[in-house]
């Protein structure tokens, strides 16, 4: 099984807490990291099989959505070996 990348960035830190917690609940992911990226911006990721990544940002992202603090989302579905180092 492939581990996958998701990656959701939210204009709002509070609402990026929120959306880290949808996220988590919606589907069987590890936390990587959950954390302020510059002012007033949150950035989420996650690692898990593709599946389970896709459905997490997504239900984060529609989170961030219904909340209009949805910046961007990402999803990589088999990350370089390279990449997990700097993770």
């Amino acid at each position: 099984m492939f581990r996958a990348i998701g990656v959701i960035e939210l204009k709002s830190i509070p609402k990026g807490v929120e959306a880290t917690d949808a996220a988590l609940k919606s589907a069987g992911v590890e936390l990587i990291a959950a954390h302020p990226s510059c002012p007033g911006k949150y950035e989420i990721i996650l690692t898990g099989s593709i599946s389970n990544v896709t459905a997490a940002v997504e239900a984060g992202a529609n989170y961030a959505i219904a909340s209009g603090q949805l910046s961007s989302t990402s999803v990589i579905a088999a990350p370089h070996a390279d990449l997990w180092n700097q993770l």
